[in-house]
């Protein structure tokens, strides 16, 4: 569920124009109650990515 949700976020990234560098940042936020946290962050400091308050669960 991890691997295809940040999936999601690398596909994301080919709508945009081309951008030379960017960095995906992943981390399970809270293991016990099983959310996740994802931002990419690219070369001009923009960021695409869940706000804290909006996690996914997994499954």
């Amino acid at each position: 569920m991890i691997e295809a949700y940040f999936e999601s976020y690398e596909k994301t990234i080919q709508t945009f124009p081309p951008i030379q560098s960017y960095s995906l940042y992943k981390k399970i936020y809270n293991v016990k109650q099983g959310f996740i946290r994802g931002m990419i962050l690219f070369d001009d400091n923009a960021r695409l990515g869940n706000c804290p308050k909006t996690f996914i669960p997994l499954i």
